[in-house]
């Protein structure tokens, strides 16, 4: 926030975006897993699926006057709103 202020941003905005599912489809993370498992959406849902969510706009200039603490415990619940939200949309 400090290098936005440095910057002279007035109006910016960030927001979250969570992709829920994506440890269950990379091999990177997987064992013995040479290619992502596809899910595609005419086969039954499985642990492979994939859901993105995409918050709202926080306005950044709100966050920067922020204490720390209080920061990390907004940040903390509009992730946990967007993560729920995604999982609700993942197909199960």
């Amino acid at each position: 926030m400090a290098a936005m202020r440095a910057a002279n941003i007035h109006s910016a905005y960030v927001g979250a975006a969570l992709l829920c599912g994506s440890f269950a489809i990379a091999p990177a993370f997987a064992e013995n897993v040479p290619l992502p498992t596809p899910a595609p959406l005419f086969m039954p849902a499985g642990k492979e699926t994939l859901a993105v969510a995409v918050g709202r706009p926080l306005d950044a200039r709100r966050l920067s006057d922020m204490p720390r603490q209080l920061l990390l415990e907004y940040l903390r619940d509009e992730l946990a709103k967007v993560h729920g939200r995604a999982e609700r949309l993942r197909r199960k």
